[in-house]
């Protein structure tokens, strides 16, 4: 125990202002402006900075009594090339999500992204939603400016890229194997909304919490029947709630961190499972000017159980 405190107060006293303005190469206090939030894991945050980029994600799942997907049949009702239905223990499901997330001091905020999953076994490629959002931030300095804090709200929608002539099933059973991030997926037109706390050190290693609230819901039919009218489908609910904290190992360089949530879900036949825990480290670096390294790996529990790793590469503006 005292070890670990002897480490907390070595952390704040490097984040302190006069350290900060002391030592060559770290942000210099207090001309930072107040909207410079540090790097935070999750790509479409309001209280990070303006990025652009690529996520590479892929999980390895249990899901009771389910595959991850349904294998696609052919008319003689065979899957296609040979591949058998996944047992309960899935395959590793890769999907890719290309991003903008556009962050103004104390105005308004913009997102955009898109999703597609392909994997060879079981074989199969879905493209997933194009997501918009917009939101609104408040950014200021407290405590004789030594404290950076803010506050977002977003709000957003996605729409499929292929319309409605694909495999409702298929793009649900993907939003099922992507707990925190359920609309990337979710068939049809997901309602999105968050809202973020973050309060920050001024200094050179930043040490950082944040917190996040979201809720994605759409509606969805559990018994697939084609006739059934989009009014008619169930309502789908996820919840998913996190907190993470860090701060720059190397000022300017690296962050590193903790981020912890949990996803409450409903109902479990669309969604496999009624509350999801995550824990992972993630990592970021620059690697040249505002071109940005980064990754993450975790575990996911409860009635899904699996692990969770990514690669983000992107460009972040200050």
């Amino acid at each position: 125990m005292m070890r670990l405190l002897i480490v907390i107060g070595c952390l704040v006293v490097a984040s302190s202002p006069v350290f900060a303005h002391d030592q060559e190469g770290c942000p210099q206090y207090p001309d930072r402006k107040p909207s410079s939030f540090g790097y935070t894991p999750d790509v479409d945050s309001a209280l990070g900075p303006t990025r652009f980029g690529v996520l590479i994600r892929a999980n390895q799942m249990t899901i009771p009594d389910e595959s991850a997907l349904k294998p696609a049949l052919d008319e003689e009702g065979d899957p296609v090339g040979g591949a058998a239905n996944p047992a309960s223990v899935g395959a590793w499901l890769p999907a890719g999500t290309g991003y903008l997330q556009m962050n103004r001091a104390r105005a308004i905020v913009f997102g955009l992204q898109f999703s597609r999953a392909q994997s060879r076994y079981p074989h199969f490629a879905r493209n997933g939603n194009l997501g918009a959002s917009v939101g609104l931030r408040w950014t200021k300095l407290a405590y004789g400016d030594a404290l950076r804090t803010g506050l977002a709200f977003q709000i957003g929608m996605g729409a499929s890229m292929d319309g409605f002539d694909q495999d409702r099933d298929a793009l649900n059973r993907l939003a099922a194997r992507s707990p925190f991030a359920t609309e990337t997926f979710a068939f049809d037109r997901p309602i999105t909304s968050s809202i973020e706390f973050r309060a920050e050190l001024v200094g050179c290693h930043a040490p950082f919490l944040h917190l996040r609230i979201g809720a994605v819901g759409w509606r969805a039919d559990p018994e697939q029947t084609a006739l059934v009218t989009r009014d008619e489908r169930d309502h789908v609910l996820a919840v998913p709630m996190s907190f993470a904290a860090g701060y720059d190992a190397m000022p300017g360089f690296v962050t590193v961190g903790l981020q912890a949530g949990l996803e409450y879900r409903r109902p479990v036949e669309v969604l496999k499972s009624d509350l999801v825990g995550r824990v992972r480290l993630f990592l970021d670096g620059r690697v040249w000017k505002i071109v940005h390294v980064g990754g993450y790996a975790g575990f996911i529990h409860g009635t899904i159980d699996g692990v969770d790793v990514g690669l983000v590469v992107e460009g972040q503006i200050q």
